[in-house]
């Protein structure tokens, strides 16, 4: 069966309805009817928490920092008719980062209830401290990378997939050779990843 590593950003993608959820949410599918192994590093799954966290603080503060210039011009009267609207808008920022958490968290359902979650154990830690310094890779891009590296070894596949969109980090020749002499694949774009695997 086909083995689909994914990341951080296939998470994300799907939770904030980005560009290419759509094909993720394709990919999500034939993991669920069997049709091919989803992998995902247990990193990954929490990272997002940190992502939306963060997103959900910056609008909560933007919130508070809003209605105390919406109180001071409904003192002055100045634009009073307009405050309730901005108010109403400050509200909704907030609103939408909980609605985001919301959708994440059916979504890591979704993936541990159909994919093989990637342990981050010892192996896992040393590898990426290896990764760190012989591919200059950042702690958390080593810990993916090597997540995916100690599976592929510990279970040698038929075929395989890397898919992440961090062309930036993920797409050197280095890495990608380490991956292919696993077995493995590198693709930058979940749109190309599809088109070149062979499910049933």
């Amino acid at each position: 069966m086909t083995r689909v590593y994914v990341e951080t950003n296939f998470v994300l993608e799907l939770a904030l309805n980005q560009p290419q959820a759509s094909v993720c949410e394709r990919l999500l599918t034939l993991a669920e009817s069997g049709s091919l192994e989803l992998a995902v590093p247990a990193f990954c799954l929490v990272e997002p928490l940190w992502t939306l966290g963060h997103r959900r603080g910056q609008r909560q503060r933007l919130k508070e920092s809003l209605d105390q210039e919406l109180r001071q011009l409904r003192r002055s009267g100045r634009a009073r008719d307009q405050v309730p609207g901005l108010l109403q808008l400050s509200t909704t920022l907030v609103q939408l980062a909980r609605d985001d958490e919301k959708q994440l968290s059916q979504i890591q359902r979704r993936l541990m209830d159909c994919s093989t979650v990637l342990a981050m154990d010892a192996q896992v830690l040393n590898e990426s401290q290896s990764a760190q310094r012989r591919r200059d890779l950042s702690g958390p891009d080593a810990v993916v990378f090597a997540s995916v590296l100690c599976d592929l070894r510990q279970r040698p596949p038929t075929s395989a997939h890397f898919v992440t969109l961090n062309s930036k980090d993920f797409d050197e020749p280095r890495l990608v050779e380490d991956l292919a002499d696993q077995g493995c694949l590198l693709h930058t774009s979940f749109k190309a990843a599809m088109k070149q695997l062979s499910v049933t």
